[in-house]
């Protein structure tokens, strides 16, 4: 009876020789007529299995049920597999089925399926009766196991597998399965073992020189709170001449940032304007206008301002460019752009800086009368109120008229400045009078120069 049923599987192994590799789907393919038969056959085998008492031979079939449905692949043929394997794994009271080792060959047979299955219990119970057998995981199941492990929420046992696995392969990591390397990679990066991972990475990007890949070494990177590095990854994708989206371009010019290195992202961001790498847009001439002013380079901050107030005009950009004349002493520039600012009836949060600012332009200019005139309208709203009255101080300026106090005069006003309402008008000539009690003469380095 044995010998009947071991001729009968190896007629079956033969006739399926091939066939589980070809395929495809049985829903969509028309099967052969040999097709057919073999299903036929392995049907007769399926209602036999249980008939057969011979150990040896009934452990064989079920193993062969097993493997057959393992190569079929659907997800009900991966359930009849796990069946079959555990069928064939049993002792039946008896020393008689499968030898030690094909045993051990046919529970990683299983373990395998339950982690494609991503039943990592099934798969670490797979492993334990494997080494009850007296097996040796190899590296690529061991880095199965650290991954089940983890996902099992074993971290610590997870990193310690991981680790070994590490150590082991570390002199010839080159040489390693890509598949053990992903899983390093991901198990790595899970635990928070950024340095690791990002070894393994540079090794997977040794073979695949791929846009992804560099994307990850860079995300390792950033987690690691290695900005700089994370910035470089991506530079040089970008100069093997792989096509990076704008996000990523940007990124690089963020992280530079992120380093601590203004002059840098800058430099690097203005390139990508004069290459057409990136467009240049407001968007990027106000981060290049924020990347020289934290490099100190004002003049090229300046410029970068200029172009995006060019591009787009408003006046919160106007006003931050005579800011930052100011700084540069260029008055006359100064002045020129409080002007464009106010070309138009100004917001109210917009009023007492654009006034501060072209009272300090005229009397830097040696109008006087205009300073004036500008401070004070800078105290009939709130907002620079306190640093202009300074600047009457100093200047000795005569009180404001109740005239004055009670309309704006000048080219900065706000929207409202001829409605009538004398609400705001009457707290700053109430604040002006407290502010001159507080003394003459304010010292020059207090002044907003």
């Amino acid at each position: 009876m044995r010998r009947y049923w071991l001729i009968a599987i190896a007629v079956l192994a033969y006739s399926f020789n091939g066939y589980g590799e070809q395929y495809r789907s049985r829903e969509l393919a028309a099967p052969t007529s040999s097709a057919t038969d073999n299903k036929q056959s392995v049907a007769q085998l399926e209602a036999q299995l249980q008939q057969i008492d011979d150990a040896y031979s009934h452990a064989s079939t079920a193993r062969f049920l097993a493997r057959h449905y393992m190569q079929e692949g659907g997800k009900a043929d991966l359930e009849k597999a796990v069946r079959f394997y555990k069928e064939a794994l049993k002792d039946k009271g008896t020393d008689e089925g499968l030898s030690r080792y094909a045993k051990q060959e046919t529970v990683i047979e299983l373990a395998n399926i339950y982690f494609y299955q991503k039943d990592y219990g099934g798969f670490l119970r797979a492993v334990q009766l494997f080494e009850s057998y007296g097996g040796k995981l190899d590296q690529s199941q061991q880095i199965k196991q650290a991954r089940a492990l983890y996902e099992q929420g074993k971290k610590d046992q997870a990193l310690a597998s991981t680790r070994a696995v590490y150590k082991a392969l570390k002199p010839r990591l080159h040489l390693a399965e890509s598949s053990v390397l992903q899983q390093l990679r991901f198990l790595f990066y899970q635990l928070q073992r950024y340095d690791a991972a990002a070894v393994v990475q540079r090794q997977i990007l040794s073979r695949e020189n791929t846009l992804a890949q560099w994307q990850r070494l860079s995300q390792i990177y950033r987690k690691a709170k290695k900005p700089g590095k994370a910035a470089e990854s991506l530079l040089l994708a970008h100069k093997k001449n792989l096509v990076l989206p704008t996000q990523d371009l940007e990124l690089i010019t963020e992280l530079l940032m992120q380093a601590k290195n203004p002059f840098a992202a800058a430099t690097q961001l203005q390139d990508f304007m004069d290459t057409a790498v990136l467009p240049a847009s407001v968007k990027h001439y106000e981060s290049l206008f924020y990347y020289w002013y934290q490099a100190q380079e004002t003049d090229k901050a300046i410029a970068a301002l200029t172009e995006a107030s060019r591009l787009k005009p408003e006046v919160s950009r106007f006003l931050s460019l005579a800011e930052l004349h100011r700084t540069q002493q260029q008055w006359q520039k100064m002045q020129a752009n409080v002007l464009k600012a106010c070309a138009g009836d100004l917001d109210d949060e917009y009023v007492s800086r654009a006034n501060l600012y072209l009272g300090i332009s005229e009397l830097k200019l040696g109008n006087k009368a205009s300073a004036r005139q500008a401070f004070i309208n800078a105290t009939l709203i709130g907002g620079r109120g306190d640093a202009a009255i300074q600047y009457l101080q100093f200047m000795r300026a005569p009180e404001p008229t109740e005239k004055e106090l009670n309309s704006f005069y000048g080219p900065c006003k706000p929207r409202w400045a001829n409605s009538g309402s004398d609400e705001l008008t009457l707290a700053g000539m109430v604040g002006f009078s407290v502010q001159k009690q507080q003394g003459e003469k304010i010292p020059q380095q207090t002044l907003e120069f």
